[in-house]
């Protein structure tokens, strides 16, 4: 079997890294010769990892990043909550670009600087010629040229808010995940990913005020990105020998962090599928395991982004009842098992 994999980001790499263990034969393709020099920061829960222990490459990634085991959250200048992580999760932090270089590293065959121009079927065609396989993997991201190209519909809600993400360089480490609440004003986040550096994350909604950025500003800010924020979920995830995988069939906004994670158990649970022959049948049910999470990180970020009052009393119950929060805590990360 011969497979592309269209987009070398983290999920098309990891899709072809699994594949390989698979026996399969696997080329990535990536338009970009260089990484862009922003990185986002992302969060790997639990269940993501253990699908780098699988591949034995555990110990690898956690070095790359941070493990967070506390949530502090304040109200104002007064710190309401702290929540603990570490009892029945992980939270890996970790600079999304370092991730991605990690794994290409892993990767056998990767061919850079091929732009798809078209597709009939699953031959594609790149600015350097054109190739036949027997399965396209689309892992192009939320714009992917592979569903367009493919006439695959998808659904779109764009939100009125979106997000100022800052990476800031500090003098002293920080350990735990901050979150920031105001009166009348929206929220914000702190991410520490290194014992040097923390993401900044500042929610932006043009009927609320945002939490000023002085407030946030605990280091030197190194680079700053705004991100316009919608949802996509594709009607199919897999047409005539196309698979869409990732933001490429389910685009989600960031909050709660379900994106990624959701699109690595996709990859290890298409793997399988591939090369069992059930593709079809997984990806129906991936397309429901992704509208559930869809519309958890809609009320997510409808809640929590927009910084409502309640939400402040939410958390003040959490922290009263930690077990609670634990057995919430434990039904998010599930929501992306794979079946």
């Amino acid at each position: 079997m011969k497979v592309a994999v269209i987009g070398g980001g983290a999920v098309g790499l990891l899709q072809a890294i699994l594949l390989q263990k698979k026996g399969i034969e696997v080329t990535v393709f990536e338009k970009q010769l260089e990484r862009p020099p922003f990185t986002r920061a992302v969060g790997l829960d639990s269940k993501s990892l253990q699908v780098f222990k699988q591949l034995g490459f555990l110990d690898e990634i956690l070095a790359l990043g941070r493990l967070v085991e506390e949530a502090r959250v304040f109200d104002g200048e007064k710190e309401i909550a702290k929540l603990t992580i570490g009892k029945v999760a992980s939270l890996l932090i970790i600079p999304l670009a370092d991730l991605e270089r990690f794994l290409e590293k892993k990767v056998r065959s990767i061919k850079k600087g091929m732009e798809l121009v078209g597709m009939d079927r699953t031959t594609c065609i790149f600015t350097e010629g054109k190739e036949t396989f027997d399965l396209v993997v689309g892992a192009d991201g939320p714009n992917s040229k592979v569903r367009d190209l493919s006439n695959i519909t998808y659904y779109q809600y764009d939100y009125e808010m979106s997000l100022e993400i800052e990476n800031q360089l500090v003098e002293k480490e920080e350990k735990a995940v901050q979150i920031y609440f105001e009166r009348g004003k929206t929220c914000a986040f702190r991410f520490p990913y290194s014992p040097n550096y923390v993401q900044v994350i500042r929610a932006l909604h043009p009927k609320q005020e945002a939490i000023s950025k002085e407030k946030m500003e605990k280091g030197t800010n190194e680079s700053v990105f705004e991100l316009k924020l919608d949802h996509k979920l594709c009607d199919t995830f897999y047409k005539d020998g196309v698979l869409l995988l990732g933001d490429a069939a389910h685009h989600m906004t960031p909050f709660g962090g379900r994106g990624l994670n959701l699109s690595i158990q996709d990859a290890a649970g298409y793997a399988d599928a591939i090369a069992d022959g059930s593709i079809i049948l997984f990806a129906k049910k991936r397309r429901k395991q992704a509208k559930k999470v869809l519309k958890e990180t809609y009320l997510f970020a409808t809640f929590v982004g927009r910084g409502w009052r309640f939400v402040v009393w939410v958390f003040r119950f959490l922290h009263a009842f930690p077990w609670f929060f634990q057995k919430l805590l434990q039904k998010h990360i599930n929501i992306t098992k794979r079946s």
